[in-house]
């Protein structure tokens, strides 16, 4: 029975790491997608600040000039499509 045990807190580990993994791999791809289609929005940018925790946009820079603001409308507003899921944009202002 003490095998068992082991096996079983064992396997819960493994799957716990597993998950942890795959969360932060999913979390990597869309930071590294969402800054492809931010960039997309500024050509010239050579950084993308980190979002901020007052107002929920990301700086975008050239060099130490600032190019403007990049943000998603769910986290300001609620748009809800025909289906009733809500519509998420990515927007620019300069």
């Amino acid at each position: 029975m003490p095998c068992f045990f082991a096996f079983c807190l064992l396997a819960a580990c493994l799957l716990v790491q597993t998950l942890f993994a795959t969360a932060a791999a999913s979390a990597e791809n869309l930071t590294s997608q969402l800054d492809k289609e931010i960039t997309a929005l500024f050509p010239d940018a050579t950084t993308i600040g980190q979002k901020q925790q007052d107002v929920p946009v990301w700086p975008v820079f050239k060099g130490d000039e600032l190019l403007g603001y990049a943000f998603q409308s769910v986290d300001l507003v609620s748009f809800r499509g025909w289906s009733g899921h809500p519509i998420n944009m990515l927007i620019g202002l300069d």
